[in-house]
């Protein structure tokens, strides 16, 4: 479930996607969590609410989080909350979501980027 997402996103993906300088550009964000306590991460899945934000239309979320499942932990606690693309609504999912994909994200801090050029 997400734990497993957290430890993957924050070590062997952060570790082997960026280079040492685009790690040193990317923030920790604290993070509020349904269902657990909160965390500091580098990389993280959006929660609904923070995906809902950022694509603020109904077309716009479709198209950007079709089939894409959130760090919300499904009513059960056993599952994660999902974007099902042909029901075109959010979903608790308590299978495996590999069907799925993930809503990676980070913070960038652009103060530092300018900084290097």
């Amino acid at each position: 479930k997400c734990t497993y997402m957290r430890e993957w996103l924050n070590d062997l993906f952060f570790n082997y996607a960026f280079s040492d300088k685009e790690k040193s550009l990317i923030m920790e964000s604290k993070l509020k969590n349904t269902k657990s306590k909160d965390t500091i991460d580098k990389v993280f899945l959006l929660s609904i609410e923070e995906a809902q934000r950022f694509f603020d239309n109904e077309e716009l979320f479709h198209e950007k989080m079709s089939d894409r499942y959130f760090r919300d932990s499904s009513e059960s606690g056993n599952g994660l909350k999902v974007y099902d693309s042909e029901e075109k609504k959010i979903i608790d999912f308590d299978y495996n979501v590999s069907c799925f994909e993930p809503s990676i994200a980070m913070w960038i801090d652009l103060d530092k980027s300018n900084e290097n050029h």
